[in-house]
């Protein structure tokens, strides 16, 4: 397969993961929200008094449509494109490239470096609410998918291929690389040095 429609291949795959992860946040937000309301009971007047446990189920998934749950706010936000410079890729592939392109939906972070002849290096990062509700989803990917762990990085890593490159478990950050090039050079292993340099660098 030519690097171009690998390119192609990889930006479908890449793009119905992050419609994914969405999918996740909006049903995590929806769960659960039910009970404040059936505590109210359907007689008397909507209580006004703020309610410090957050907002219904209803509005919970209301939000989680328009803007995903998981730290999705400015103090939460990772700027992908500083966790692995544009130096370091190009010296991974042995070709120049473009300054990094970010694509930001909060939660998921990414940044994406490209050459000339389709070499890519993407760079992504989901920060979820807590250490806890990061790792709960990591398990369940590799429950899903029986991923292969892979140690020495990270809090754990497992290995996504052939669809995916790595993803890193770090606290409550999921860091995740993949590298396409038309060298000789062995995309995962390059992933793998990449993805250490980016958990270096996290908050």
């Amino acid at each position: 397969m030519d690097n171009s429609r690998k390119l192609r291949r990889r930006w479908v795959i890449m793009s119905a993961a992050v419609v994914t992860v969405l999918v996740m946040l909006a049903l995590a937000a929806a769960c659960g929200g039910d009970d404040e309301e059936a505590e109210t009971g359907g007689d008397g007047p909507e209580p006004t008094t703020t309610r410090e446990a957050g907002p219904t189920g209803a509005e919970r998934t209301a939000a989680a449509t328009a803007e995903p749950p998981g730290n999705g706010g400015s103090a939460a936000a990772i700027d992908a494109c500083a966790l692995i410079t544009r130096e370091e890729v190009e010296a991974a592939v042995g070709k120049s490239v473009g300054d990094g392109e970010s694509q930001n939906t909060p939660p998921v972070f990414g940044c994406t470096y490209r050459s000339a002849d389709f070499d890519l290096v993407h760079v992504a990062v989901v920060v979820w609410d807590s250490a806890e509700q990061a790792g709960d989803v990591f398990q369940l990917a590799i429950d899903n998918n029986d991923y292969p762990e892979i140690e020495g990085i990270g809090d754990r890593a497992y290995d996504a291929r052939p669809l995916f490159g790595i993803t890193v478990l770090n606290g409550k950050y999921e860091v995740s690389v993949d590298v396409i090039s038309g060298g000789d050079e062995d995309e995962f292993e390059l992933a793998k040095d990449l993805v250490k340099k980016a958990v270096d660098r996290l908050p």
